[in-house]
């Protein structure tokens, strides 16, 4: 199964996260800020990173395109706070997101879409 870093400021979404995708399977390392995250991927090889788009320690243009850059094997997930940020989802898509999802996240959509993008023949 797939490895997967968990970047979220909020315990209770990352417990959420963590025990929807252990649950199913999955590896799961989880880190409260992007920097956090950052350093987390410069010692460890993840396969999908799943990140909140608000973060009180970098945005998602900046997040979102360091890990494009420095990090282009992993697939990213960018989570939305909900409907509102289209802005932000679509701003995140264009800096390398390759999904993007809204809170609340539903369990099927978000399985759905881990499995999709940790697919070894996508």
């Amino acid at each position: 199964m797939a490895d997967i870093l968990l970047i979220d400021d909020e315990a209770a979404t990352r417990q959420f996260f963590r025990r929807t995708l252990e649950g199913a399977g999955y590896a799961v390392n989880e880190v409260s800020s992007a920097r956090e995250g950052l350093a987390h991927l410069q010692r460890h090889a993840v396969d999908l990173v799943i990140t909140d788009i608000l973060m009180p320690d970098m945005d998602i243009l900046e997040l979102t395109w360091m890990l494009h850059q420095k990090f282009p094997r992993v697939k990213v997930v960018a989570v939305s706070s909900g409907a509102h940020d289209t802005d932000h989802c679509n701003v995140a898509r264009f800096f390398g997101a390759h999904e993007t999802l809204s809170k609340p996240v539903a369990v099927p959509r978000l399985l759905e879409t881990v499995g999709r993008l940790t697919d070894p023949a996508s």
